[in-house]
């Protein structure tokens, strides 16, 4: 600012103090809201990249998620085999378990769009 006032006191010597002030605070008006314009742009961008970025750690933590229970029911399913022996309500009991994990899973699946949307919103 002070290169300004040197400069506007070198360019024009005759000018009244109020138009001296009128001129400085429109000037510094100018100078303050294209920063304000520049630094907002570059705060979005950060926004938008941090969000990208908690899509992606979020549908890797998921996919991994879905894996390892995957598997799991995978495995449950050779030792069904393994496990003829059981009662038939023991056999019923885990026939439902492994189904409902299987349901569970699927709307984990689901949930996993409507969050990815959201946080795209955010």
């Amino acid at each position: 600012m002070t290169s300004y006032e040197l400069l506007k006191m070198l360019l024009v010597p005759n000018i009244s103090i109020w138009q001296s002030h009128i001129t400085t605070i429109c000037v510094t008006s100018i100078i303050a809201t294209t920063c304000a314009y520049f630094l907002m742009k570059h705060i979005t961008k950060l926004q938008e990249q941090a969000n990208i970025e908690k899509v992606q750690v979020f549908r890797a933590t998921m996919h991994q998620t879905m894996h390892i229970v995957g598997n799991f029911l995978n495995n449950m399913l050779y030792f069904k085999e393994k496990l003829e022996s059981l009662p038939d309500d023991e056999q019923a009991l885990y026939e439902e378990i492994v189904h409902s994990t299987g349901n569970e899973l699927k709307e984990l699946r689901d949930l996993e769009r409507d969050i990815v949307e959201e946080i795209k919103k955010n």
